[in-house]
């Protein structure tokens, strides 16, 4: 079920997103929507470091033992 767009501001504001950042949010919500941001574009470089998830997480996990 989609919540229309007339009523996003007082489910944001119940929800208690800050008044000052809701007509942000709603900005960048109408900008994905249209297809005006997204991501995966076609011919987009990509980057991979040199650390996995895997050795990020053990890292984490040593470092808090």
């Amino acid at each position: 079920m989609q919540l229309p767009e007339a009523a996003w501001q007082t489910v944001l504001e119940a929800m208690g997103m800050p008044a000052d950042r809701i007509g942000l949010y709603i900005e960048m919500v109408k900008s994905f929507n249209s297809g005006w941001i997204h991501f995966g574009n076609l011919g987009a470089e990509t980057f991979h470091g040199p650390t996995t998830v895997q050795a990020f997480a053990h890292k984490l996990i040593k470092d808090e033992e």
